[in-house]
């Protein structure tokens, strides 16, 4: 939505008329011009075809007027005049304040693993958790295949990203839509479509597992109009110091920050994979998909925890934690963190 408005912005303020190039570039299938022109990725010849359909869609008063990209542009002739000026730039006496930046959890989890600067944290989407052994899902044609399930489900950054997808685009209270979903998903992965019948039970039993104190309830009683997908947050970091944030966490066992800076100033970025309420009670999740072993024996309590600490997914959820909080006490009148928080999932 937010992509549309900037696109709406953009070719509506010329006042005679607005030019842009269109094509199958990079990532085009995620742009707002390309859900609004085709809806979905369209085919090399189908391109030119969804742009004369729109224009026949209005007869006389075409939208778009279509024209050939140039084959060659020329080159600016530079003016001789100008270009005897000798140019030389300004030199900087002023001072930058190297504490101010952007960080985020997986900004600080890299300054600890490579004892360097606070990495800024990447203009894109939120990490998304490596399945931890690398294969591109390819079957060994010389023994029997594996069979289809979370265990054996391609591992890598894509894996994990499809996931992430999956779990971002389903309905958690109608399930008879999640195929079409699962099959696209994989599909825009490159993963075989033989996998649709093992992710969809695997996505029914994620939706159907208990969650909560006491495990009361399961995603699968989450209302649509009661879950946000990928909540993006920045909150400031006003002279954050390391040492007294370890001193905290120390007091309740968790383990220390790197001490990289004095004290860090800037903004803490990040988003949410899902914000969710149940029972007036407000919860954030974040979709783990680390391989861990072959067996529900290799995900229990023990394995779990010693994941957690080793990823610090620990102090993103203490992150997440602290940026729903502050919203939520902004947002909701007599909000009090132990009567609306639920916890972090």
């Amino acid at each position: 939505a937010e992509d549309l408005r900037l696109l709406y912005v953009a070719v509506t303020r010329a006042r005679l008329s607005c030019f842009f190039c269109w094509g199958r570039v990079s990532k085009m299938e995620d742009s707002a011009l390309c859900y609004l022109l085709h809806n979905n990725m369209p085919a090399p010849e189908q391109l030119l075809a969804d742009l004369k359909r729109l224009n026949d869609l209005h007869d006389k008063t075409a939208l778009l007027a279509l024209k050939p990209f140039p084959e060659h542009f020329l080159s600016p002739k530079p003016d001789k005049a100008k270009s005897a000026i000798r140019l030389s730039s300004s030199r900087f006496t002023g001072r930058i304040d190297s504490n101010w930046q952007l960080t985020s959890y997986s900004g600080l989890i890299a300054s600890a693993h490579e004892g360097a600067e606070i990495a800024r944290p990447e203009p894109e989407r939120p990490d998304y958790d490596e399945r931890t052994e690398s294969n591109s899902g390819r079957q060994d044609r010389s023994s029997e295949p594996p069979a289809l399930n979370a265990f054996t489900f391609p591992k890598g950054a894509a894996a994990g990203i499809c996931l992430h997808a999956i779990l971002e685009k389903i309905s958690f209270n109608d399930s008879g839509a999640h195929e079409a979903v699962i099959t696209a998903e994989l599909a825009r992965a490159g993963f075989d479509e033989n996998w649709v019948p093992a992710v969809s039970s695997w996505m029914r039993d994620i939706l159907q597992t208990k969650l909560g104190a006491g495990n009361s309830f399961s995603l699968a009683q989450v209302r649509e109009s009661h879950r946000v997908n990928e909540m993006a947050f920045y909150f400031p970091l006003a002279g954050m110091r390391p040492g007294r944030v370890n001193q905290i966490l120390e007091a309740f066992s968790f383990p220390p920050l790197p001490n990289q800076h004095e004290v860090f100033e800037g903004l803490m970025v990040g988003f949410i994979d899902l914000v969710f309420s149940v029972s007036g009670r407000y919860y954030l999740a974040d979709y783990k998909s680390n391989h861990l072993g072959n067996s529900p024996a290799d995900y229990q309590q023990e394995q779990l925890q010693g994941a957690m600490l080793e990823h610090r997914y620990d102090l993103q959820y203490l992150i997440y934690t602290l940026a729903l909080h502050r919203f939520l006490k902004a947002r909701l009148r007599g909000y009090s963190y132990d009567e609306h928080f639920g916890g972090a999932l």
